[in-house]
C-alpha cells in the first residue's frame, strides 16, 4: 500500500496481513497526490506512479487573496494557480525490494501538470500499459507506452483537455471492444466522457 501527502511518500508492505512499512522507500519533499501501481516494462514487477500537485509555500498568500470561482469564494491556499507546479514521479520497481525514480529519464515527469491523478491502462490496445495523467488548470497527458518508452500524445488522440480535472476511470461503456475514458472535474465545469475511436492506420483516437 501507498500513502502520499505533503512532504510524505509512505510504502507498506503486507506482511501476512499486517501492514510493515518500508522505511528504506524515498519520500521526497513535495505536495504528493493521486498514485497509482503498473507494471510499464513488463518485467513482471508493479511499478508507481505518483502525482505532484503544487510547490505549497507555507507563509504565501492572506486572505486578501481570495478569489471567487463560480459565485463561490476560494480561499489562497486552496486555488492550484497561486503556486508553481510539481512534478511527477515514476519508481520503477528493480524487483530486489528497492525502487529507482525514472520519470524525467523517461519523459512523464508532467513539470507543468499540477496533477491530482493518473491511470495506468493500455488504451491502444498494444499489451502495453499507457498513462493518462489529470492535471489541475492545465492539458491533461496521454503518455503511450512503446515498448517502455513513452511518447506525449495527448492532443494527438484529442484528450489534452484543459480544465480542473480530479477523477479518472476507464471501461467499455459502448461495448465496442475498447475502453473509454471518463473524467470528474472542479465544481461547474462537468464531467467529460471521451469514447475511444481507432483510426485506419490504428491510431488512438478519442472524442467527448
Amino acid at each position: 500500500m501507498i500513502v502520499t501527502g505533503y512532504d510524505t511518500i509512505l510504502l507498506f508492505s503486507n506482511d501476512h496481513g499486517h501492514l510493515v512499512r518500508d522505511r528504506k522507500f524515498p519520500s521526497p519533499k513535495g505536495f504528493w497526490a493521486g498514485a497509482t501501481w503498473g507494471d510499464y516494462n513488463r518485467d513482471g514487477y508493479l511499478d508507481l506512479y505518483v502525482c505532484g500537485y503544487v510547490k505549497y509555500d507555507r507563509g504565501k498568500g492572506d486572505a486578501a487573496s481570495n478569489t471567487q470561482q463560480f459565485g463561490k469564494e476560494v480561499p489562497f491556499t486552496l486555488n492550484p494557480a497561486s503556486y508553481e507546479p510539481e512534478r511527477s514521479l515514476l519508481f520503477r520497481n528493480n524487483g530486489n525490494g528497492t525502487f529507482t525514480e525514472v520519470a524525467r529519464e523517461l519523459g512523464v515527469a508532467n513539470p507543468e501538470g499540477r496533477s491530482l491523478s493518473a491511470l495506468w491502462h493500455d488504451f491502444d490496445g498494444d499489451g502495453w500499459l499507457d498513462l493518462y495523467v489529470a492535471n489541475d488548470i492545465s492539458e491533461n497527458k496521454l503518455y503511450l507506452n512503446r515498448h517502455g518508452k513513452f511518447v506525449d500524445s495527448g492532443r494527438s488522440a484529442w484528450v489534452e483537455e484543459y480544465r480542473g480535472s480530479m477523477g479518472l476511470a476507464a471501461g467499455d461503456f459502448d461495448r465496442d471492444g475498447d475502453d473509454d475514458l471518463f473524467i470528474s472535474h472542479w465544481i461547474a465545469q462537468q464531467f467529460a466522457l471521451y469514447q475511444w475511436l481507432i483510426s485506419e492506420q490504428k491510431q488512438a483516437r478519442a472524442h467527448v
